[in-house]
C-alpha cells in the first residue's frame, strides 16, 4: 500500500493505461492497507482492511 488510507482500482483491459481509474479513502489518512478483496457475491463491493483495525466495505456503484 501506498499508507494514504485509499484504495485505487485500475483497469486492466486497458493496456496504455498509466494510472488509477478512480481511488477513494476508505480508511484513516496515513494508513496502510494490505487487504483487499472484491465480493464473490457482488460486483460492486470491496472489502478491505486497514492497519487502522478496521475493515471497511466499499461499494463502487453508490461510490460510498
Amino acid at each position: 500500500g501506498t499508507g494514504t488510507g485509499e484504495i485505487f482500482l485500475f483497469d486492466l483491459r486497458k493496456a496504455s493505461a498509466t494510472g488509477p481509474v478512480t481511488s477513494f479513502l476508505t480508511h484513516q489518512r496515513g494508513t496502510e492497507v494490505p487487504v483487499v478483496q472484491w465480493s464473490p457475491h457482488d460486483r460492486h463491493l470491496i472489502g478491505s482492511g486497514g492497519e487502522d483495525a478496521n475493515a471497511c466495505i466499499y461499494d463502487t456503484a453508490r461510490q460510498k
